[in-house]
């Protein structure tokens, strides 16, 4: 309406004064211009003049007598000049005498409601007006005038009638839209101006105000999920509204769908800086954990190990453990590694006395993911203490230099040094991984410990497994130690399940894969090679000279009833120069709770080492070497 009045200009007059003066005379130019628009085919067909050849009807000056248009009637024009005039009621009658004879003239009508505005009687108007809209079924503009009509006769709920109207003929009128929206507001018919802003919404996706009041709406009268969907229609198109992220998360919550509220809140700019943002976050993260399986877990094992050689004897006992705090509303894992080892080494026939070295090492790591979970980032940082006690002589008669054998130096070494680790590991396609690591540790050799070497590993390995956990490994690592010596590893592990209690077969009777892995019953065999080398000897560790060595590992368990199972592993292994032949054998029992996620297992292995002494560049004890070990391990979730 407002834009029709903008091309007709209004009939040329101007409205001032107060608000009700102003609406009542824009509802007067509104009605002037649907007069000069609306020619009823019934009012021209006496002279053969067809509507669109009629003329619209101008007002005449003061000083001409009326001008009578083609097809008009004189009453009508006779009717005009006496409202000029100002004889409103002589005016209206004789409009009114004119429509009882022609009741479905149109033009009559509206200028009979324009003179009923302009003489202040509403009531009469809007009769008149409705009367109309009768004669015009498809009419948009002379209903939408009513509506101002009856907002100015302050009757709502005929307004509203009269907007449903409209949107029974375009479904998609916003202005309508609008007005009835706020007409079911005022009239508390919530769930009428639920559905008419959901429209608005559809329609004017970036009408703020609008899909506030909506959201406001839905708040109110307890509609969670409705509000849910429009907050974040809110959160989507305006982002910089930070107050709709709050309650979007708020929302989250209250339905128990702590993931997106997390990701909600994590998505607020400065959301570590809003005090209420970190306590939802707090309070999020919390009863996340105890809805999903997403678990702490700790692994831990506990051993007492006797190597005796024909030199001296070393007990170690030790504890290393893995604490991992899983990821909950981002990627990262943190965790914390500890490895307390006890070494002491006793002379037996060429020495004597005692040495004790204690280690202490641990390292708090991070594990960052992204792209899914098809990229991982390691991140490791610590520290190694290492001190040292007693010393080793050689027995009486027998004949050793200290300055050939470092360990028996009088001289305590020892103290502290810093551990770090980054590892990256990508899964190029399914089954098929590539790691890259680099990391700073100390030697695990004894006299390299108490002296601090430390050593600088770069290394990588390409990793592929079958569906049906087949699996093979290469690998390669260089040390750059730091008493200028460096080593270099490549090896090769392929590993297959000989048996399982529990395969999956394709339709020509292939393995194709494990329901478990490792299956509950298993035999494994595990084939390992390490080409072994350097480039200068070292008096303080082991040390090689085109090395390789290989080893053959069996392993099985076997399920037994109450969660038990028996677990027994061999291994045999030989080497080109330094290592001529190792075995080893064990066996264990262990309990494990799957559903729970906790396994402990209780287990003895013995193992032998024969050491040659024709090709050593170092001073590696000879001959042959037992050892025993008894291992306790546990694994749980919490």
């Amino acid at each position: 309406m407002t834009a029709m009045l903008e091309k007709t200009g209004g009939g040329g007059r101007a409205c001032r004064g107060t608000q009700r003066r102003r609406a009542l005379c824009a509802m007067s130019l509104a009605l002037t211009a649907l007069t000069a628009l609306v020619a009823p085919a019934g009012l021209f067909a006496m002279e053969g003049v067809l509507p669109e050849q009629a003329e619209p009807v101008a007002s005449s000056p003061r000083t001409s007598p009326p001008q009578i248009q083609n097809g008009e009637d004189i009453r009508f024009v006779m009717a005009q000049e006496l409202f000029r005039k100002g004889r409103t009621g002589a005016a209206i009658y004789m409009l009114q005498q004119l429509s009882a004879s022609e009741p479905e003239n149109v033009k009559v009508l509206l200028k009979l409601a324009e003179m009923a505005i302009l003489a202040k009687n509403r009531a009469y108007a809007v009769q008149v007006v409705r009367k109309a809209s009768k004669l015009l079924p498809e009419d948009v503009p002379i209903r939408l005038l009513a509506m101002d009509l009856y907002d100015a006769f302050q009757n709502p709920l005929k307004e509203i009638i009269v907007g449903r109207e409209i949107l029974a003929l375009e479904p998609a009128h916003l202005p309508t839209l609008r007005r009835l929206a706020d007409l079911y507001g005022k009239q508390d018919l919530s769930d009428l101006e639920a559905q008419t802003r959901a429209t608005l919404l559809d329609l004017e996706p970036d009408n703020y105000e609008n899909a506030q009041a909506l959201a406001t709406l839905e708040r109110k009268t307890g509609k969670v999920w409705e509000e849910v969907n429009t907050q974040r229609h809110l959160v989507a198109r305006f982002p910089e509204k930070r107050k709709h992220q709050m309650r979007l998360a708020y929302l989250y919550g209250s339905l128990g769908n702590r993931f997106e509220q997390l990701r909600t809140l994590d998505a607020i700019p400065g959301v570590d800086d809003d005090p209420v943002a970190r306590g939802l976050r707090r309070e999020g993260s919390r009863a996340l954990r105890s809805q999903i399986p997403i678990q702490d877990s700790a692994d831990a094992v506990l051993f007492r190990e006797l190597d005796t050689s024909r030199e001296f004897q070393a007990l170690s006992t030790g504890f290393e453990a893995n604490y991992s705090h899983r990821r909950l509303r981002d990627r990262v894992d943190q965790g914390l590694w500890l490895n307390l080892k006890d070494l002491d080494y006793t002379g037996t026939s060429l020495l004597t006395g005692t040495r004790q070295v204690r280690n202490l090492d641990w390292q708090y790591r991070r594990l960052h993911e992204w792209d899914g979970t098809r990229s991982q980032l390691l991140l490791g940082l610590g520290a190694s203490h290492v001190s040292v006690g007693g010393s080793l002589l050689s027995r009486t008669g027998a004949v050793l230099d200290p300055a050939d054998f470092p360990f028996l130096e009088a001289r305590q070494f020892g103290g502290d040094t810093l551990t770090a680790r980054a590892e990256l590991q990508r899964s190029l396609k399914e089954g098929l991984e590539l790691r890259g690591w680099i990391a700073r540790e100390p030697m695990d050799d004894l006299d390299a410990q108490v002296r601090l070497v430390t050593r600088f590993v770069t290394a990588g390995s390409l990793e592929y497994q079958w569906p049906d956990s087949t699996s093979a490994k290469l690998a390669y690592q260089r040390w750059a130690i730091s008493d200028d010596n460096t080593r270099q590893n490549v090896q090769l592990i392929l590993h297959r399940i000989l048996w399982g209690s529990d395969p999956v077969h394709d339709l020509d009777g292939t393995r194709v894969r494990f329901l478990r892995t490792p299956p509950g019953n298993h035999l494994s065999l595990t084939y390992q090679a390490d080409w072994l080398d350097h480039d200068r000897a070292s008096r303080l560790y082991q040390s090689y000279d085109n090395e390789l060595d290989q080893d053959l590992r069996l392993t099985g368990e076997l399920e037994l009833p109450a969660s038990k199972f028996l677990r027994i592993e061999g291994a045999l292994g030989r080497g080109n120069k330094v290592l001529d032949s190792k075995s080893e054998l064990g066996f264990g029992v262990g309990y494990r709770d799957a559903a729970d996620g906790k396994e402990i297992v209780l287990q003895y292995v013995t193992a032998s080492n024969e050491v040659r002494s024709g090709t050593q560049a170092n001073l590696t004890l000879i001959g042959l070497s037992k050892v025993e070990r008894l291992q306790l391990t546990g694994n749980w979730s919490f």
